[in-house]
């Protein structure tokens, strides 16, 4: 795949345009000479995808291009398109899959890989589980509401951390 990325260098402030061949850096900056950008290759992703209209969420892992994984998907004998909800690149996929799967089957489960929750639910559950890795989002509705929760998880730990959590005013 090669895709063809402009900007501003972060060494000179040129404006720049660049290829990327494969994932490889193809030009450096015209004025100095520097990759205007870094590039870092995974080896896979997590991702979170779902069905429109349907409960729950799948959560699985690729080495491949996400689109040639939702490909795949729809031959599986689902009814209806998987959606992109949100990626987790990944150097190790398989192992950060199983993380995922584990954090969210302790309240989620429903059958292989599909857990009957939210979207936002999904990713930040699986965001809790890569280590507060940040998501690729291809849903903005859910990136919202990620971003929302995690303000409000930041206001209620503060809260709780000088001693005005709601839990003790209930008692």
């Amino acid at each position: 795949m090669i895709y063809e990325m402009k900007g501003i260098c972060q060494h000179c402030a040129s404006a720049y345009k660049i290829l990327l061949v494969d994932s490889l850096l193809n030009s450096p900056c015209p004025d100095c000479g520097e990759d205007p950008i870094k590039v870092k290759k995974y080896k896979g992703l997590v991702y979170i995808v779902h069905i429109p209209k349907q409960d729950g969420v799948k959560v699985g892992f690729t080495t491949k291009d996400i689109n040639v994984r939702l490909k795949e998907l729809s031959h599986t004998g689902v009814s209806g398109k998987f959606e992109v909800i949100a990626l987790f690149p990944s150097n190790k996929p398989k192992d950060d899959e199983k993380k995922a799967h584990d954090k969210l089957s302790k309240k989620y489960e429903r059958y292989l890989e599909h857990f009957d929750t939210t979207p936002a639910i999904a990713t930040q559950c699986v965001y809790r589980a890569l280590n507060k890795r940040t998501p690729i989002f291809h849903c903005s509705e859910v990136e919202q509401q990620f971003y929302a929760e995690l303000a409000l998880n930041r206001i209620i730990m503060k809260r709780r951390l000088s001693g005005n959590s709601d839990d003790e005013s209930a008692e």
